[in-house]
Parts: structure tokens; C-alpha cells; sequence
């Protein structure tokens, strides 16, 4: 039975330049109220490796991390019907309003999709302002979920190209 999801608040500071976007929280990142709450999905340890660093275990010392970086965590979806944790299950998605939050924070320059379903939704559900539109990169990653089979070796090799060359657009892919 599905049932409605709402997501969590941004995780983001003044003077952030990327934004990365999952689809919604899982029902344990839900329970624990923390973004990627699930410890078989890999997003803290892709994060933390491809910056060269040991994943921290405190939730916290890891959004530090991420804020010392400039990098802001939220995701499409404001809310939705699911049944579980599974994106294929997702019903009635509403997007989080991006034009105000992009308008707020106007160093965002790079806009990085957790997996191929947030990047999907967020091309059908999202018109950003052509202002907006100009001045972002979007760019797809593989997913962290435990989900996506790919090696985490494969995913790390992406997740880093990331973070070395975050501020060069062309080895990012646009989305239009």
C-alpha cells in the first residue's frame, strides 16, 4: 500500500555552489531524519572517497563536510505517494519549488543528479526560469543506492571526475 512521502529540508549554506539532487528519502533516511540514512546506500563513502577522505560516522561531522565544500544536498520531490523505499513505486510526485531556491541561492552553478530517476523527474517536473537556466550545469551520476549494481569502483570513478573538476563545465554533461 502507498503511502505519502514528504522530503526533507535542504542542506545547504549561504555560498553554496553545487547542489546535489536525489529523488526523495528512503523510509529508514525518513525514520533517522537524515539524508542517505540507509547504511548499504553509498553516498557518504562515494562522497567522502572521491575527495580523498575516510568516511565520517557522524551524521553531523559529515554535513560539515559537505558545507566546508559548498556543496548543498536536497531532492526533486517535496513529496509523493510510495510504496517502500523503491523510486520504481513512485506516484503523484511533486516537485520542491526550484526557482525561489535558486534565486536565493545564486552561487549554485552545478546541479548533480543522484541516479537516472532524480534527473528523469526532474526534466519532467521542473521548469527552471531561463536565468536560471543559463547560468546551471546539470549533470547525471550514477546512482548511490544499493539498488543501482553497478561496482562501487565504477561509481567512485565517476563521483571523483566530479570532484576534481567541479568548477570546469566541460567535463560535466549538460542538460537541457
Amino acid at each position: 500500500m502507498s503511502e505519502l512521502i514528504s522530503g526533507l529540508p535542504a542542506i545547504i549554506r549561504d555560498d553554496s555552489m553545487i547542489l546535489i539532487l536525489g529523488t526523495i528519502p528512503s523510509k529508514e533516511s525518513i525514520r533517522r531524519n537524515e539524508y542517505y540514512g540507509n547504511p548499504r546506500n553509498q553516498f557518504w563513502k562515494l562522497v567522502s572517497e572521491s575527495h580523498g577522505m575516510d568516511p565520517f560516522p557522524d551524521y553531523e561531522d559529515r554535513l560539515s563536510f559537505l558545507r566546508d565544500r559548498r556543496i548543498a544536498l536536497w531532492d526533486v520531490l517535496m513529496e509523493c505517494e510510495r510504496e517502500g523505499s523503491s523510486d520504481s513505486s513512485i506516484r503523484l510526485p511533486r516537485a520542491n519549488e526550484f526557482n525561489e531556491f535558486l534565486n536565493c541561492h545564486e552561487e549554485i552553478s552545478h546541479i548533480f543528479f543522484n541516479g537516472k530517476r532524480s534527473e528523469e523527474l526532474f526534466k519532467r517536473l521542473v521548469i527552471l526560469d531561463s536565468d536560471i537556466e543559463d547560468r546551471i550545469v546539470k549533470s547525471g551520476l550514477p546512482s548511490s543506492s544499493p539498488a543501482n549494481t553497478m561496482s562501487f569502483k565504477e561509481k567512485l570513478k565517476v563521483w571523483r571526475g566530479v570532484a576534481l573538476n567541479i568548477h570546469s563545465a566541460p567535463s560535466t554533461r549538460k542538460i537541457k
